[in-house]
């Protein structure tokens, strides 16, 4: 009987328990990873990265630039996104859909746009990237006007290396640019 109640427990119970323990993988978010402090900074700092892309992209429309000049901005505007596959981004003033930051940019260059100001409206974290809401006011042919903005900052995690040792380092990247 004793042999039993062992071959029970060990074909019923304990396959039980570790495919339990299996299924039950934490996914790695924002908010499982770092606390309330750390998460504050990083908030912070995803804000600023969507103001230094609203500042490139000022002086990228600066009619007096040098074509070196507007190729360096695009880079480095470029840089603050996502890879291109995952971009989701509309123009300011068609409903045209973009997936790579170049032809975003392009967009703003030929509408001859020239932004006013920025104000952020509201903030939410999700678990990998914060939403911010905006409120963008903008000038077309001497035309003031508003549009809201809804701009995506993923914060994951990725594996690089340095030299011979590789590292996970929390990366901060725009996926998306919204206007309504």
């Amino acid at each position: 009987m004793k042999s039993f109640i062992l071959l029970l427990f060990f074909t019923f119970f304990i396959p039980f328990a570790w495919s339990q323990s299996i299924g039950h993988v934490e996914e790695v978010t924002i908010q499982n990873s770092f606390d309330k402090v750390t998460i504050q900074i990083y908030a912070g700092q995803a804000e600023l990265k969507v103001e230094e892309l609203f500042e490139y992209l000022k002086a990228a429309l600066n009619t007096d630039n040098t074509a070196d000049l507007n190729e360096q901005l695009k880079s480095n505007m470029t840089q603050l996104f996502i890879q291109e596959d995952e971009i989701q981004l509309t123009g300011i003033e068609s409903k045209t859909n973009y997936t790579t930051a170049t032809n975003w940019i392009d967009d703003w260059k030929k509408t001859n746009v020239k932004i006013v100001s920025m104000e952020r409206i509201d903030s939410e974290l999700k678990s990998s990237y914060w939403i911010y809401k905006y409120r963008l006011v903008y000038q077309i042919n001497g035309k003031q006007k508003e549009k809201k903005m809804t701009v995506q900052v993923y914060f994951k995690p990725q594996s690089k290396a340095f030299g011979k040792t590789r590292r996970t380092v929390w990366d901060l990247k725009i996926g998306s640019v919204i206007f309504q």
